[in-house]
């Protein structure tokens, strides 16, 4: 089994903890715990990243995209 590059993560956007790696047929998967979604609070406000932001809302710890993450799976 190939482990990503990317794992284990903290994810920005839900504080969740996730772990991407690769089947025996090459399609990634990943696999999430904890964290959350969203909070139902009357100031809540939707977080919106832009391109340039992609490196951070994937990873809470590393904020430097590596290409090989983009790389379709199949």
């Amino acid at each position: 089994m190939n482990i990503d590059i990317y794992g284990p993560t903290r994810q920005s956007y839900g504080k969740t903890f996730s772990l991407h790696f690769h089947d025996p047929f090459g399609v990634r998967l990943e696999l999430c715990a904890g964290g959350r979604i969203t909070e139902v609070h009357p100031e809540f406000e939707a977080v919106r990243w832009t391109e340039s932001q992609l490196g951070k809302a994937l990873s809470y710890f590393d904020r430097d995209l590596q290409a090989a993450f983009l790389q379709p799976s199949l």
